[in-house]
């Protein structure tokens, strides 16, 4: 898998493994389940948390690399605290982390340093977007070393 892959797979089930949503692969929940996505909005269910990672760039010579993992929630119907509480339990288990193994990517440490309210669409649905900042360990390559290896 890749880096993005990696990242948003493990980041989903991480965030099942803690009760906080539900991961399918394929994208099908139903009406009262909270699904988790990768960088895709739909319409329904109506409670949903949505992954997207964006690489910040790294140095072909350095082992380690930046990016910013976006986790937007979006909570029920009429209740405007729910994507809130929805979104800081992920905090709870996301902020502060270190050594996160996802596939072949691993997170030396990650950050929330953004949340940004996203106001509420037609169907009174509140909805956040919080931005998490990561070091990684790159894999590496013909010219990139390995993660710990640095050379001069």
């Amino acid at each position: 898998m890749s880096e993005t892959s990696d990242i948003l797979k493990g980041a989903a089930a991480l965030i099942a493994a803690a009760g906080i949503g539900t991961y399918n692969e394929t994208g099908a929940y139903t009406a009262g389940q909270t699904g988790i996505y990768q960088m895709v909005v739909p319409d329904a269910p109506d409670r949903i948390i949505t992954l997207t990672w964006t690489n910040q760039g790294d140095n072909i010579t350095d082992p380690s690399g930046q990016g910013m993992l976006q986790v937007r929630g979006r909570g029920l119907p009429g209740q405007p605290m729910d994507v809130g509480d929805l979104l800081d339990s992920i905090r709870d288990i996301l902020h502060g982390r270190t050594n996160l193994v996802f596939g072949t990517t691993t997170i030396v440490q990650i950050n929330r340093r953004i949340v940004a309210p996203l106001g509420q669409d037609d169907s009174k649905r509140w909805s956040r977007a919080d931005q998490y900042y990561a070091d990684i360990a790159v894999a590496p390559t013909a010219v990139r070393p390995a993660y710990g290896n640095w050379s001069s």
